[in-house]
């Protein structure tokens, strides 16, 4: 029994040669966002709330202010969880905002909250409400209404009730095909399977991901990511998305599937089952 390490993406699912036309996708445990701040978004959320209380022009503008500091605080958060400087983004994300967005969403500023969009963290609506929000607060020396604050607070808050959801319930993904899957034990990996490298994460108290396999004679294969390959973003959205969308899901693996190989059209990678 050998643990190897290998060079590419390719390399594993040239290994395992799973059947694209028939494929068993499993979703299964949870991975642990483990970014932190000294303040959190919960903070400035319940400041923005006790700034409104106060009712004068001040706390007005302190609440709007700390709505807006949350909302980037919960962007911030999510994005270095995976090892993702929101002020540096790779150019391999851009790409990948460019194909999974639609049009209308592919111009989102910063891009930090378009990646945070692209990756499956908040619907689009309530993107569309932050990004209405942040532009109200570019007018600084303006008054905002009560009205004004108040539905910041509630945007921030839902943002973050939608983002701690996520959190929750993010899944390992498991690429493998109907005859792997058929032939293991139930919760075995059957596939190839993208997952945060436990020993590595723990070492460096930050979440390292992979892909990982297993051959027929028990050898383990991995393949480390660095964090800037544009499939790195789709396996993270798969893994965002997995427990709320599985049509999104399975668009979002086909696409990523082409990529890998993309000598087989599009047309003939056919997902039979997702499972648990």
């Amino acid at each position: 029994m050998e643990n190897i390490q290998v060079k590419s993406i390719e390399d594993l699912f040239q290994i395992k040669k799973i059947d694209f036309s028939n494929l068993s996708i499993g979703i299964c445990d949870n991975i642990n966002f483990t970014h932190r701040f000294p303040l959190m978004p919960e903070d400035y959320l319940n400041f923005a709330y006790s700034d409104l209380k106060e009712g004068s022009k001040k706390g007005l503008i302190n609440s709007l202010s700390n709505a807006k500091r949350s909302i980037d605080c919960i962007i911030e958060v999510a994005l270095k969880s995976f090892a993702i400087d929101p002020k540096k983004i790779p150019p391999n994300a851009v790409g990948f905002c460019n194909d999974v967005l639609p049009e209308w969403d592919k111009d989102i500023s910063p891009v930090s909250l378009r990646l945070f969009c692209a990756l499956g963290f908040a619907p689009s609506f309530l993107i569309r409400e932050v990004r209405l929000l942040r532009n109200s607060i570019e007018h600084e020396y303006e008054i905002p209404s009560i009205h004004e604050v108040i539905k910041a607070s509630e945007v921030a808050e839902l943002l973050l009730n939608t983002f701690r959801a996520k959190e929750i319930f993010n899944c390992c993904i498991d690429i493998s095909d109907t005859t792997h899957s058929n032939s293991e034990k139930s919760g075995q990996i059957t596939g190839i399977r993208f997952e945060n490298d436990r020993t590595k994460t723990k070492l460096e108290e930050k979440n390292i991901f992979c892909l990982s396999m297993r051959d027929s004679h028990n050898n383990d294969y991995q393949y480390n990511f660095s964090g800037t390959e544009r499939l790195y973003f789709y396996f993270i959205r798969c893994m965002i998305v997995a427990e709320f969308d599985k049509e999104k899901l399975s668009e979002t693996l086909i696409k990523a599937l082409k990529l890998i190989s993309p000598q087989v059209p599009s047309s003939t990678i056919k997902i039979a089952e997702i499972h648990n």
